[in-house]
């Protein structure tokens, strides 16, 4: 965690006197600074989409995160899966869920105001 937390801090620039344990980031080789920089951009999201849950129709984009705004079950088919749809069982208000979705199945979803993040 600690490891995490250095690189982080490295990623975004802050000066080693506000962190007093940012000294050793450092030592860091470029290519782990370079591996944060990445990890840190594919946490931003550029676009989003309203989801309107559907049993036959995937998303217009795959999803990097859903924000659920409103309370419920979620059933979704993962990016990559088998295509055997997983629900995320009451997923509480104002969550966000860190998932490679392509569907958002009507059927087995109660959660409302959804909003796709990619």
């Amino acid at each position: 965690m600690w490891r995490s937390a250095l690189v982080l801090v490295a990623a975004i620039g802050v000066a080693s006197a506000q962190v007093p344990f940012a000294e050793p980031v450092a030592k860091l080789g470029d290519s782990e600074l370079e591996t944060a920089q990445k990890t840190l951009q594919a946490m931003v999201f550029s676009n989003s989409i309203t989801i309107t849950p559907n049993d036959s129709t995937d998303l217009t984009h795959a999803t990097t995160a859903i924000y659920v705004g409103g309370a419920g079950d979620l059933k979704v088919n993962l990016a990559g899966g088998s295509g055997n749809p997983v629900t995320f069982k009451a997923v509480p208000v104002g969550t966000t869920l860190m998932i490679n979705a392509t569907r958002v199945f009507a059927t087995g979803t109660a959660a409302t105001n959804l909003v796709g993040l990619y």
